[in-house]
């Protein structure tokens, strides 16, 4: 601009020096010096020309920008106050006024009063001491008075020439939206950064591209972790739970896919010290590459395990109400505050004979159930107080669907939500009829017992504390010669015999404790007169204090003065000679104090194999010489022990006897104490019994338990003994065992068409061939049917191979000749290798099967050896894959009761067994030949026993109902070693039988398996509280196993079922005859129940009845079938009567 006006000048004045040159030039030549000046200037004015155009389009550039340009723009003048000589139209946009409003202004007048800075000429100072140039954010007022927080950029322009001309420029920016987003970022962080404090939340920030991760303190302290160890995300992965990693890859991948905003995950991480905890991890990529791959993820970790553990712990709790909700026998209902049914159980919905739906929304008090009007308002009243907080119980009659009145118990809680208030109302109702009938009983009982103690001619007294008599009948006062109101508050010790030894307080809870609270003492009482009278007194605890000591008794006291002195003068020989008599049948030997024989009979001296003389004034232990049996190893003589404790003694199993010579004889031997009438010993009577025949029984017992009659062959049991030694012998051992499972290939086609007689003689000539091919070492077993296996020892895979390609084909050349026709019974034979390790002896048999049954797939007459990954192998196993079948019967409720009649000879019915058969939904029953086997290897017979008492236990209410009035059949149900060993178990039928008391009565349990049986004491206690719910027990299968016997004398039982093995050939059997008169002597001696099953023909019943049996079973009565149609059909006296014409002993048995 002041180039223009000086060019300007410039050429005014030498346009006039040209004018006045023309006018008048110069004499001097002096005008010519001016022309080439002037043309001089004239080049220059050229020049100049040209730089003003320059300049002229700088200013439009210039201006176009200033205008133009996005930022506020403004020139100020050199005043102190910085007068604004121009703005653009950006900065007329930002401060909110016009153009002409701010030309003039001055630059404080727009500064807001808050503003930091100083004034302008401040500002220009700070400015020349940084160079020039200055960045501030100042405060400004907009022109309607709304602050704006600028940022202002100052250029100054050195050089001006005076107040008027440009100093500096402004650089104007809006930053107010920007600084009040910072603020905001700040306090949001702080709050952030707060939040997370507070709630105790961990940090983390994984840089992926680097492969480094930070984490928090806290997140640290969650892991138990440090950052020592803890950097980078390969040991945040190794601390994950495995179950959970999945998991994690799955949401982490979902994120960085950008398929999901935020990754979110609850996982289970390791703690240091070894536990897994719940975490929640939650996070959120911030950077990304340009190919949209994640570089950086930001995120938190909470400690969720107490909630988590929480939500299970409810869902437990949960599960657990709704289970007593919908199993109680309680009437249950949940109502809301103003009594409106929001639930009710089963039982609830069974008694009122309406649905959920027409209870819903129905007031409690407008049940059809209550019994009148004052009822109904009595439940209101109980309601209406339950819903102010008040616990509620009264006693109240209803009438269930069916018509039946009942006496409940009626009670009513509140329910309060999370502030107090009460959001539910639990009212539950229960049954007391028989309780208040109980009670009416027991009230008629203490007015009969009141009369019978007052009126019985025996003494009764009722004693507290350490003895003294609260009550006394008429009878007991005449006895003592005591008033009542005398006797009354005495104790019986004040009139009890100083000298009695049964009169220190020490002396009675040992006998009552001793006696299960009752105990019988013989002694002396000083009578109210003076006279000592010798007395027996029958104690009875009714009741106990707090620390389990009898706190009440009722005792009944007889004077037995005259026969206590009768019987005195004649004990000691009484004693004897009773010793004597009962012992003439046996041997009998009576020793003195020392040990001395005095007495020795015939049969004692003949067992002995020695003369009397010989044995009387010997030392007993010198002529009485035990041995144990199998031992031989040298056993105490029974009466020196007695002499020592003089307690009896009774060796109850068999000993060897020592003769004279090497001869040795079985007996069973006892002792016992012989006492004078003061107590002491006057020495001892042992008696022997002669049990050679008793002793060859039991071993034959034994041995037919563990052999197989028609083959003579080890059976299932005694052949799984032996594999079981074995296979545990071979890990110590070292020894390879090889096991051959053979199975016939066509013992059918004979069975079928010989008949049974001839498929006997062809296993026991199968049974013959088998063992020419086996060492002595090794061990040949049938284990039914048509089915053997041969345990081989010390031999490899490629050895057994050989022996059983040479029973195939020995087998396949082997011809059975019967009536003129001929066989070929072919085998089909599984080889499977013993090593050491091997799981068990039911797992070996299983391969060996498993690949007997590959062998007749592939075509049978062949051996096929065991490899688990074989296809024909895995085939096999699939096949004979019970274990599944009985589970998905478990599942599906494939299990069905069939019953067979328990009937006298003339078939009254006196009960029922129930047997268990697998009905699919083809509908064909399976009876339990083809699934016990498996279900015992899998041990899946308790939850297939307890199947059986859940179908069994309803089924007796229905037995009840049909005969009422009659007397009612029992049933009979099968309970096996496995169910009673099992606590779980134990627990659980004790449990039902205690919800189903009132028919409990009508079940009987035979019991099975005897010989796997161990008889802990828990199982005893078992069997025991059983029986006192009612149950009769049974012992199953006697007579095949060789401790049956033994059982009988551990645990009580009611009766004894003989097993079919011994009834099938008890015409002809001659050991199942004496069984059977065994177990007759038995029933008639211990007076119990005796049972005899597998009666398939009427000569063998006829022969039964002759031993003396008189309870059957088998298919000559009845076949199995299934429940319903049994109890249908079934009534007292109608199983058919049998005759010579029903069903014959070839049926197959079940």
């Amino acid at each position: 601009m002041k180039l223009r006006t000086v060019f300007q000048a410039w050429r005014r004045r030498r346009d006039d020096a040209s004018r006045a040159l023309a006018r008048e030039p110069a004499a001097d030549g002096s005008g010519l010096e001016d022309i080439r000046r002037l043309e001089t200037e004239l080049e220059l004015e050229a020049q100049l020309h040209q730089a003003v155009e320059a300049l002229n389009r700088s200013e439009r550039i210039f201006r176009a920008a200033f205008e133009h340009a996005p930022l506020g723009l403004a020139i100020h003048d050199g005043t102190p106050g910085a007068r604004l000589l121009g703005v653009n139209e950006a900065y007329c946009r930002i401060v909110g006024a016009a153009r002409d409003e701010l030309i003039g202004t001055e630059a404080g007048h727009l500064t807001a009063g808050d503003d930091p800075h100083g004034g302008f000429e401040q500002i220009r100072l700070t400015a020349r001491e940084l160079g020039g140039r200055l960045s501030l954010v100042r405060r400004h007022l907009r022109s309607d008075g709304k602050p704006l927080d600028l940022r202002v950029h100052v250029s100054l322009l050195e050089g001006a020439p005076d107040a008027a001309d440009v100093s500096a420029v402004s650089v104007v920016q809006d930053v107010t939206e920007l600084l009040e987003t910072r603020d905001a970022l700040a306090v949001s962080e702080t709050r952030a950064t707060l939040a997370i404090e507070n709630a105790q939340i961990g940090l983390w920030d994984w840089d992926i591209e680097l492969d480094s991760v930070f984490y928090s303190d806290r997140m640290l302290e969650i892991l138990g972790a440090s950052h020592a160890n803890f950097t980078q995300a390969a040991d945040w992965l190794a601390r994950l739970h495995p179950d959970d990693v999945e998991a994690y890859q799955r949401a982490q991948t979902a994120h960085f896919e950008r398929r999901s905003e935020h990754y979110d995950c609850e996982l289970r991480v390791r703690h240091a010290d070894g536990h897994y905890k719940w975490v929640s991890d939650r996070g959120k990529v911030v950077r990304w590459n340009d190919a949209g791959k994640p570089l950086r993820i930001i995120g938190t970790l909470m400690d969720i395990d107490t909630r988590k553990r929480a939500d299970q712990a409810l869902r437990e709790s949960e599960a657990r109400f709704r289970g007593i909700f919908e199993t109680t026998r309680r009437f249950i209902a949940v109502l809301d505050p103003d009594g409106r049914h929001v639930a009710v159980n089963p039982v609830a919905h069974a008694f009122t004979g309406l649905s959920a739906g027409e209870t819903r929304s129905l007031y409690l008090w407008e049940g059809h159930w209550w019994l009148d009007d004052s009822d109904r308002a009595r439940v209101r009243d109980g309601v209406r107080r339950a819903a102010c907080g008040e616990y509620v119980q009264f006693e109240i009659g209803q009438r269930a669907a069916d018509g039946r009145i009942m006496s409940t118990d009626m009670s009513m809680w509140p329910l309060r939500g999370e502030s107090g208030e009460v959001v539910r109302i639990f009212a539950e109702a229960h049954d007391i009829t028989s309780l208040k009938d109980t009670q009416a009983a027991l009230e008629d009982s203490q007015r009969f017992f009141r009369a019978s103690f007052e009126n019985t001619p025996v003494g009764f007294a009722i004693v507290v504390g350490e003895g003294v008599i609260v009550d006394a009948n008429n009878a007991m006062c005449e006895l003592l010669r005591y008033e009542k109101a005398d006797l009354i508050g005495r104790s019986f010790r004040q009139i009890t015999v100083h000298d009695d030894p049964t009169r220190p307080l020490s002396a009675m809870p040992d006998r009552v404790k001793s006696g299960n609270g009752r105990a019988v003492i013989e002694k002396r009482y000083t009578r109210g007169d003076g006279v000592v009278i010798q007395v027996r007194s029958h104690l009875v605890v009714t009741a106990y204090d707090a620390e389990d000591q009898p706190s009440e008794a009722f005792l009944m006291v007889e004077d037995i003065t005259e026969r206590v002195q009768r019987d005195a003068a004649l004990y000691e020989a009484q004693e004897l000679a009773q010793v004597t008599l009962t012992s003439l049948a046996e041997g009998v030997i009576r020793t003195d104090l020392n040990g001395a024989v005095t007495l020795c009979n015939v049969a004692a001296a003949k067992l002995m194999g020695m003369e009397i003389a010989d044995i009387v004034d010997k030392p007993i232990a010198s002529v009485l010489r035990l041995l144990e049996i199998g031992t031989a190893r040298a056993l105490p003589c029974p009466a020196v022990s007695v002499l020592a404790s003089g307690e009896p003694v009774r060796i109850d199993d068999f000993v060897g006897l020592q003769a004279r010579g090497r001869q040795r004889r079985v007996v069973t031997i006892s002792c016992s104490p012989l006492h004078a009438m003061d107590g002491k010993i006057l020495g001892t009577v042992t008696v022997l019994q002669d049990a050679e025949k008793v002793h060859a029984l039991t071993e034959a017992l034994a041995t037919q338990a563990m052999q197989e009659e028609l083959t003579g062959l080890l059976n299932r049991r005694g052949f799984m003994r032996r594999l079981e030694q074995a296979v545990g012998g071979a890990g110590r051992h070292d020894e390879t065992l090889c096991l051959l499972y053979v199975d016939l290939d066509r013992f059918k086609v004979v069975n079928d068409a010989c008949g049974h007689d001839a498929g006997d003689r062809l296993l026991a000539e199968v049974a013959h061939l088998l063992r020419q091919h086996a060492r002595l070492a090794d061990t040949v077993s049938r284990l039914g049917g048509d089915e053997f296996v041969l345990l081989l020892h010390d031999v490899d895979e490629e050895q057994a191979l050989a022996v059983a390609n040479r029973i195939v084909t020995a087998l396949n050349a082997y011809r059975f000749v019967h009536d003129g026709r001929l066989f070929v019974p072919g085998a089909s034979v599984g080889l499977a290798s013993v090593l050491a390790g091997t799981a068990s002896a039911a797992a070996c048999l299983a391969w060996a099967d498993a690949a007997c049954r590959a062998a007749k797939r592939e075509g049978r007459d062949r051996v096929c050896v065991y490899r688990p990954d074989a296809a024909s192998i895995v085939d096999a196993r699939l096949t004979t894959g019970w274990s599944y079948r009985i589970q998905e019967g478990l599942e599906n409720g494939y299990f069905k009761l069939f019953l067979q009649k328990i009937v006298s000879a003339d078939g009254e019915i006196f009960g029922y067994e129930a047997l268990a058969r697998f009905v699919d939904s083809s509908g064909e029953p399976v009876g339990p030949h083809m699934f016990l086997s498996a279900a015992k290897r899998f041990d899946l017979m308790t939850r297939i026993d307890q199947m059986i008492f859940n179908q069994a236990l309803p089924l007796l209410y229905g037995l009840r109902v049909k005969h009422r009035g009659t007397p009612c059949p029992y049933l009979s149900v099968n309970l096996g070693a496995r169910s009673i060993a099992d606590p779980l178990f134990r627990n659980w039928l004790i449990e039902r039988l205690s919800d189903n008391l009132d028919v409990a009565a009508m079940l009987w349990i035979e019991i099975t398996e005897l010989e796997e049986i161990n008889w802990t004491e828990e199982e005893l206690a078992f069997v025991a509280m059983v029986r006192s719910y009612g149950v009769r027990i049974y012992l199953d299968d006697f007579g095949t196993g060789y401790n049956s016997f033994d059982v009988l004398k551990r645990i009580a039982v009611d009766g004894i079922k003989i097993d079919r093995s011994v009834t099938s050939d008890i015409v002809s059997g001659p050991i199942s005859q004496a069984l059977v008169k065994a177990a007759v002597s038995i029933s008639a001696d211990m007076a119990i129940d005796l049972v005899a099953e597998g009666i398939e023909n009427h000569a063998t019943l006829q022969f039964l009845r002759r031993l003396g049996v008189s309870k059957f079973q088998g298919y000559f009565f009845h076949r199995p079938e299934p429940a319903a149609h049994a109890i249908r059909g079934g009534r007292q006296g109608a199983a058919r009567t049998p005759s010579v014409e029903a069903s014959p002993a070839s049926v197959a048995r079940m």
